[in-house]
This record gives C-alpha cells, sequence and structure tokens, in this order.
C-alpha cells in the first residue's frame, strides 16, 4: 500500500442501534488531510502523481458550486506548489447567499484558486480544455483532471482502501457484511467493487447513488469497475462484475436536499459525532436505513460506512439544516 498512514475505522454502537443494525462501523477518510478530507484525497494522489510525471503546473478541475472535488484540488495544489483552476457549475437551487458564497466557496478563496463559473447547462469538459489551452499559452503546464476525479488514475489510487479496510476488520474482529458508500461519479464505489474482487470477498458492496438515476449510475460504474481489472492484470474477474446502485436516496437531484437525509445528519451527529453532509453521505446513510427499516438488508450482517467527507458543505446548507432540526 502507498499511504503511510490509514485512515481510522470507528464503531458507532449508539447509532446502530437508533437504526437498528448489529454492529456498524465508519471508515472515515473525511479525516484525511488536507483539510476536512474525504475520498477525493485518495484519488487526488493518483493526479498529483501524474502532474509531477509530465512536470505539471497547474491543476485543473470541475464540480458544482459546492464541490468538494475543487476544494480538495485547491488544497492538494496549494501543498504542492501548483495553481489550480476550477470550473464550477453553477446549480439551478443556489440563490441562497448562504449556499453561493460559504463553506466550500469560501475555502476556494482562502486557497487562492482561480474560480471559473458556468451555467448550469455548460460543458464543462469543454470549459476546462477552454482553460487549459489558456494556461498553454500562458507557458504553463497543466493537467486536466475528470469529473469527481473518477477516471482511471484517480479509481485506481483508491484501492487500497480495501487493503486498509483488511487489516483493520481482522484487528477488530469483523468479517464486513456490507460496506455502504456513495455513487457521484462512480470512482469509489467502482474501486471498492474491484478491490473486493480481487481479495475474494466478491461484491459486498452497497451503492446509493447521488448523481444519477440507478441504470446510468450501474452503467459508468460497471465500465469503470472492468478498466480497474484490465489495468490491475485481472481479466479473470470481469465475469463476475454486476454492481447494483440504489436510488431511492437520490431525491430531486444532485445537490438538493432531502428530509431523510436531514434526518440521517442530525441522528449521526447526535448520537456520534459524526458530522455527515446534505449532498453525499447524509443520503448515502438515508438509503442505507431505509433498506434496513424495509428488511432488505441482513441487519445481523456488520455494515462499513465509507464516510467520504463533504463537512463544509454543511454550511452552506445552514438555513435548510436550521429549520429542520429535531
Amino acid at each position: 500500500m502507498n499511504r503511510a498512514t490509514f485512515s481510522p475505522l470507528m464503531r458507532a454502537t449508539r447509532l446502530a442501534e437508533k437504526i437498528g443494525v448489529k454492529d456498524l462501523w465508519f471508515k472515515r477518510d473525511d479525516m484525511l488531510p488536507p483539510l476536512p478530507g474525504g475520498n477525493k484525497v485518495r484519488k487526488l494522489e493518483g493526479y498529483i502523481a501524474r502532474a509531477r510525471e509530465i512536470g505539471a503546473t497547474r491543476l485543473i478541475a470541475c464540480g458544482g458550486t459546492q464541490s468538494n472535488h475543487a476544494r480538495l484540488t485547491a488544497a492538494m495544489a496549494c501543498q504542492h506548489g501548483l495553481d489550480c483552476t476550477v470550473v464550477l457549475r453553477r446549480m439551478p437551487f443556489g440563490d441562497d447567499p448562504m449556499y453561493a458564497h460559504n463553506g466550500n466557496q469560501l475555502l476556494l478563496q482562502v486557497l487562492g484558486a482561480d474560480v471559473v463559473e458556468a451555467a448550469p447547462d455548460d460543458n464543462l469538459d469543454a470549459l476546462m480544455d477552454a482553460e487549459s489551452r489558456k494556461a498553454r499559452a500562458a507557458g504553463e503546464t497543466p493537467l486536466i483532471i475528470p469529473f469527481g476525479g473518477s477516471g482511471l488514475e484517480g479509481t485506481r489510487a483508491l484501492l487500497p482502501l480495501v487493503d486498509e479496510l483488511a487489516i483493520q476488520c481482522r484487528e477488530a474482529g469483523i468479517k464486513p457484511g456490507y460496506i455502504a458508500v456513495t455513487n457521484g461519479s462512480h470512482g469509489t464505489h467502482a474501486a471498492l467493487i474491484a478491490g473486493c474482487l480481487m481479495r475474494g470477498w466478491g461484491d459486498i458492496t452497497l451503492g446509493y447513488s447521488v448523481l444519477h438515476n440507478s441504470a446510468v449510475a450501474v452503467d459508468a460504474t460497471n465500465a469503470l469497475v472492468i478498466d480497474v481489472l484490465e489495468a490491475e492484470g485481472r481479466t479473470d474477474l470481469i465475469s463476475a462484475v454486476d454492481c447494483t446502485v440504489k436510488d431511492h436516496a437520490l431525491g430531486e437531484g444532485y445537490g438538493y436536499p432531502t428530509q431523510a437525509a436531514t434526518q440521517a445528519i442530525f441522528a449521526a451527529g447526535q448520537s456520534e459525532a459524526i458530522l455527515l453532509d446534505p449532498v453525499y453521505t447524509g443520503k448515502a446513510m438515508a438509503g442505507l436505513i431505509a433498506d434496513v427499516k424495509s428488511q432488505r438488508l441482513d441487519a445481523e450482517r456488520p455494515i462499513i460506512f465509507i464516510h467520504t467527507g463533504g463537512m463544509a458543505g454543511l454550511f452552506a446548507y445552514q438555513q435548510i439544516l436550521a429549520t429542520s432540526l429535531p
């Protein structure tokens, strides 16, 4: 494994009791540095390595107004002495000043990123290409990072997560029954599936979509798993690739808050002091809770929830959270 330190694996006994499962654990990737971390840190380590290879001087990333990926790209650019441009799509529900200027937006200012605002219907890839050409014309060497960091480099950089889990589960004396995770740009879920297959665990993942409907998410995730397995020389496992992504916690779409996600945020915060967010982890936890209540899962099997970060987003959704206090 490439990482010098693991993110913690923490048992959540009070939340487990509250939602009705026997054994619940959090893999705390939200605690990875820099800043409030998340799964994007692991992905970006792969792109930082690529940046070194090509002598890049500027990272270019994209996302929504409150993109965690954009904020962490800017943070890692600072740490490695690189400039950073982020192309951010203005969300159609983002008129609240707290949403438009607080949270990750505020942190991007502190980190000195160059922010390019895109309209809701703009092509983000085309805008990143334009920023890349501009940088080259200025004598810079840019590196474009795919949406969500979920290209092949970023997804493969997540594979050690499963190795970490195997070590930590052995030390904790548990065998994971389910691994629950958000499915947005598909990379984290795809890496978990590939890693579990390579370790012989089978596909024990529970993917909860926060961006696409389940059909779109399944196709994209399966394709990325196959790419990873091919790159890892494990084509023997491709026939076993058949992921499941659930979209019952998605609500109106990406970034739109839901009552179930808000309830999950308060439940995790007040029982474990674990901070989920309205866009990613709150919705994934809401999906998990719904599956437990409907008995679609075996509540006796240990569940590991991959905490992919997003705490800064809480401050952007302040008004919604404040009016939803239990």
